[in-house]
């Protein structure tokens, strides 16, 4: 309401107040949605590159010959302690490694390929209910097989037709927060 005091018209304080208490509001609601829209799409973004990511390690081993022209195994690694959490490692090793017989972490002719950072808040929960897992895609023959630790030396992984990768928005236990990618072992098939 305008009320004139001594011929000019202008709006009380308590106006002026309630106005810009509802604009913070709205502009706070606003900023709210946006900023959880751009976490779920980080989210999205991440659980693209995670699927990504294995068919490239696969092709990989089966396309590529290294400077030294011999053919190399592709392992992806995914490690959940500490604050290993939020990337993925690529290693390569020589076609012909006894993986029964090594550490396979811990060889001499591991070589670390790349690393790929997740988003900021964007977190591995478990790869096939493990905190540690390898992915192996081997070159000449084009097997692959698949890998978890635990406190023990490295065991061949699971029963069963599919291996589901959970990341989360900080590990988050809700259900709105979490991607689950489905790798699908009999086809090398990744659905995210």
């Amino acid at each position: 309401m305008i009320k004139t005091y001594n011929g000019v018209k202008a709006f009380t304080l308590m106006e002026l107040m309630v106005t810009i208490t509802i604009m913070m509001l709205l502009s706070w609601a606003i900023y709210l949605n946006f900023a959880y829209s751009q976490t779920r799409m980080n989210l999205k973004l991440t659980a693209k590159d995670v699927s990504q990511s294995l068919y490239n390690a696969r092709n990989m081993a089966i396309n590529w010959l290294d400077s030294s022209s011999w053919n190399v195994s592709v392992w992806v690694y995914f490690d959940n302690s500490n604050d290993k959490n939020n990337k993925i490692s690529f290693f390569t090793y020589p076609y012909d490694l006894d993986i029964n017989s090594e550490d396979l972490l811990e060889t001499s002719s591991k070589k670390l390929l790349k690393e790929i950072d997740f988003y900021k808040i964007i977190k591995l929960n478990d790869v096939g209910s493990k905190d540690k897992f390898l992915f192996f895609f081997q070159a000449i023959t084009w097997s692959w097989s698949y890998y978890y630790r635990d406190d023990t030396p490295w065991k061949k992984s699971f029963v069963g037709d599919s291996i589901d990768i959970k990341i989360s928005i900080n590990q988050s236990e809700s259900s709105n927060s979490i991607k689950e990618i489905k790798y699908i072992t009999s086809t090398n098939i990744i659905d995210y």
